[in-house]
Parts: structure tokens; sequence; C-alpha cells
């Protein structure tokens, strides 16, 4: 009995693969058949006297279980004596909107996949009949379809913002904001662009009780390559969305010292800025080529000797030769003296 099932191919590998098989076949059929049944009624439940049947009109989509094909009834809508319409009753109760042929899920399940691959390994891997067969322009139409709904809403969000529109529910006194932005290389373009990248939370506390590891409270993000005070609209909508502005009083601002990040201080008094120590430390690490005047200058930072950093960094300057140091110790003296 034992070596017979062993000979047989049932075993459990196939049986999942067969089961799987079966299942992906399954579920297109049943959302046509669902998608159908629902016609049907519709036909039978409408106001005849204002909607006229003009018979069945056939529509493929690609939904995330496959290729689905199903057909559904175009009807005259009778708007006023001179005037109708014709409408799909189906696609309108059930708000069917497609991005090019694909459904909503399947769109944002080829967006996923090609944060990690290319848009041409993408469409390979997709390439059955089962997975719609996208080609490498449809996953890039996807991908450039779910940023327009993201961009969309955002500016949505932000006209809100505008209109005072937006009343979060979550209420703090307080929140933390860092900021911060990256060069990157844009395909078609010589020179690097800076996306912004902002973080807001709530505060700190310890990932568990045992642990020494901290995590942040309630993190929002955001990402933009607008000019700041189009990116600082992202960043305060997108707070306003979730907390309640009137209860919230001061919002302490982390940065790397960039005239973008620090320029909201400027706008709005409830903003207290502060200097990012990763970044004060980085800024000597990056510009002071000498290991022993280096560390001097962090040495006066972890002991907040912030007068005498100064003065350190002012000689460092006046005594440099070479051209090329002497402007990046200036670059450090300048930007200490601003923050310190």
């Amino acid at each position: 009995m034992i070596n017979s099932i062993e000979d047989n191919d049932w075993i459990f590998n196939i049986i999942e693969e067969k089961i799987s098989n079966f299942l992906s076949e399954l579920g297109p059929k049943l959302i046509r058949v669902a998608l159908e049944n629902l016609d049907v009624y519709i036909l039978e439940d409408r106001n005849k006297s204002i909607y006229r049947c003009k018979g069945k009109r056939e529509k493929t989509v690609n939904t995330s279980l496959g290729s689905v094909s199903y057909k559904r009834r175009l009807y005259e809508e009778k708007i006023s004596r001179n005037e109708v319409r014709t409408v799909f009753l189906l696609d309108e109760i059930l708000k069917l909107k497609f991005l090019g042929k694909s459904t909503l899920k399947q769109a944002i399940n080829l967006v996923t996949e090609a944060l990690a691959e290319s848009f041409r390994n993408v469409s390979k891997q997709n390439d059955s009949p089962l997975l719609c067969n996208p080609s490498h322009q449809t996953v890039k139409n996807r991908v450039s379809d779910i940023a327009n709904l993201f961009k969309n809403a955002e500016t949505q969000r932000i006209q809100k913002y505008y209109k005072n529109e937006l009343h979060g529910e979550n209420q703090v006194e307080i929140l933390f904001e860092e900021k911060d932005g990256l060069f990157l290389s844009i395909q078609g373009q010589k020179a690097k662009k800076e996306i912004k990248l902002a973080k807001v939370y709530e505060g700190w506390q310890l990932e568990r009780e045992s642990s020494k590891r901290y995590k942040t409270i309630n993190p929002l993000y955001f990402a933009g390559y607008e000019n700041p005070e189009q990116f600082d609209a992202i960043v305060n909508s997108g707070i306003a969305e979730v907390y309640d502005s009137d209860y919230l009083k001061t919002k302490i601002l982390n940065g790397d010292g960039a005239e973008w990040i620090s320029k909201e201080v400027e706008m709005d008094a409830t903003v207290q800025y502060q200097l990012d120590l990763f970044h004060i430390y980085e800024k000597a690490t990056r510009k002071i080529a000498n290991s022993d005047d280096r560390n001097r200058i962090k040495k006066l930072i972890k002991n907040k000797e912030f007068e005498k950093l100064i003065d350190e960094c002012k000689k460092l300057y006046e005594n440099e030769l070479d051209e090329k140091e002497k402007e990046k110790l200036r670059e450090v003296y300048i930007y200490y003296s601003n923050f310190a």
C-alpha cells in the first residue's frame, strides 16, 4: 500500500498544483457569473419608462484572478423629451472604473512587482493567459495610472487643507517631523534631481519591554520633487487629515540645515527647528579632511562648547592653504555659525 502511494502521481506538490490551477480557472468564471446575474437583476428591476434596453455588449477586463469576459446590457436613458443618453447600468451602479483594461487590484499587483523589477521583467513574469499577458508598456501604463490616482488624491487633499476643510481626529499637543533630501539619477536627465522626504510621528517607545531599541509612534511618510512650499503643503495637509489642528500646539522640525527645510519656520510660528545631531556630526566628517582637526571639532560638539566650536572652525578656515580644502572649511564654519 505504501509503495503504491509513493509511485503514484498524487504526491503533495501535484495535489497543490492541481487545486491551485482549478481555483485559478474557477475565479474568473465566478466573477463573470456574478456580474451577468447582477445585470439580469438590473434588467428586471429597472424603471422601464426611463431605461430602454438596447441589447448586450461584451467587455473583457484583466483582474487579479485572470482575464474575465462578460456581457452586460446597454440602455438608452430618457433624460427629457428631447434628450437621451446611453449607459451601461451595471457599470454605473457598481461604479466600475478600470485602468486601461485592468481592475484597480490587478493594477496594484503589477505596480507592486514593478517596485522591485524592471517593466520588462514584470511583463515576463506575468506572461500567461491566467496573468493577462501584460506587455512592458502595459506595466508602465499601470504605474503611471496608479501614480496619477495618488497625485489627484493628494491635490484634492491640499485644496481641502487650504479651505480649512480637513479636521483630523487624533489629538496630540506635539508632533515631531524629520526632513531630508536625496539626489537621484533620473532616466533621460543628465543632472541628478533632489527628492524631498519627510517623516512625521508622535514620539518614541520601546519596541518591546525587554528591548533597548526604540520605534517611532504612528509615523506618516511623505515624498516628492515639488518646491519647498508645495512640499510643505503636502506634508501639512497630510497632518491635518489625521490630527486635530486646534489641539496641536507645537511641531518640532529636525533637519540637516538645508535652506528649504528651515524655511517653514518663517511661515509658521508653531514650528520649532532644531538641527539633526546626525547631520551636525556628518558635516565635520565629510568636510574636514584632517582626522585630528575633525575629532577636535566633534569633541566640542559633544561637549556643547559652541563658542569654542565657532572659533576653532574659523581658525581652520583661515589657516588652510589649499583652496579646495579652504572652501570646504568655509562651508563648515558658516554651517556651525548659523546653528550653534
